[in-house]
């Protein structure tokens, strides 16, 4: 298993990341080395810059947002 790749910074020039308008990245990190995504071969940038399939039938074209409320008696602390 490789090590993972993660933007360091969104400076919102560069690839977009995972198909998206919003992230632009054009540093990344893998482990401890930091990578100009100019030095990226054909097929890394693909894979970084390549559209998600949608999820639960949710595009993951533009950011969504989750919240869970807990409303239970026993969530509460006393008091």
């Amino acid at each position: 298993m490789t090590t993972p790749i993660v933007p360091v910074a969104n400076t919102g020039v560069g690839l977009p990341l995972a198909g998206s308008a919003l992230a632009r990245f054009n540093v990344l990190r893998r482990g401890a080395e930091t990578v100009r995504t100019a030095t990226l071969d054909d097929v890394v940038k693909e894979r970084l810059t390549a559209t998600r399939s949608a999820l639960c039938g949710l595009t993951l074209d533009r950011p969504r947002v989750m919240g869970i409320l807990n409303v239970t008696p026993d969530s509460f602390s006393d008091g």
